[in-house]
């Protein structure tokens, strides 16, 4: 009886802490730089010459998913929106070495990283994956605050095996 009481309980820990874990990965912590952003929101699509400049992000389409990157200002920062849709007419499943789904490299005009998710937020070694619907989406949003006047590029990529999918997008913040 002990025999099968064991591994139960360490399978509900573990959905637990899967379940835990996702949740937390969408809304990263912010930077530590030294100027706040301004207050105004507004679209990606748009620019704002007082508060900040974009270059549109790029759609890649790849065999199994296409991506996207888009952005919104925010009060507290840029809050970046990146999207993954599946490109196939059938189900697939994305399987991930750890429990982040994405990971997003954040660097000034001068090629210094600035930021980055993966280094700043651990990640516990157990396998995951995702299921997407024919032509399903998987949407993910960072946000990052605090960000010096200066150009950057942003790129996010999808830490999937079977297809790591990456899409940048540069702006400016005035």
């Amino acid at each position: 009886m002990k025999n099968l009481i064991m591994p139960g309980l360490f399978l509900v820990m573990l959905l637990f802490i899967t379940s835990c874990s996702q949740q937390e990965g969408l809304d990263p912590k912010s930077n530590n730089s030294n100027q706040p952003m301004s207050s105004q929101e507004e679209s990606a699509s748009t620019t704002n010459t007082q508060s900040i400049e974009n270059q549109p992000g790029t759609v890649t389409k790849g065999k199994l998913v296409e991506s996207s990157l888009t952005y919104s200002v925010k009060s507290d920062g840029i809050e970046f929106h990146f999207k993954v849709k599946n490109s196939l007419d059938h189900p697939q499943t994305l399987h991930f070495k750890t429990l982040q789904r994405y990971d997003y490299i954040l660097k000034s005009s001068n090629g210094t990283v600035v930021k980055q998710l993966s280094k700043e937020q651990p990640n516990p070694k157990l396998p995951s994956e995702e299921f997407l619907k024919p032509k399903g989406e998987l949407n993910y949003t960072g946000t990052i605050k605090n960000l010096s006047k200066g150009a950057y590029s942003i790129t996010f990529i999808l830490l999937a095996k079977e297809e790591p999918a990456k899409v940048s997008l540069k702006f400016t913040i005035h």
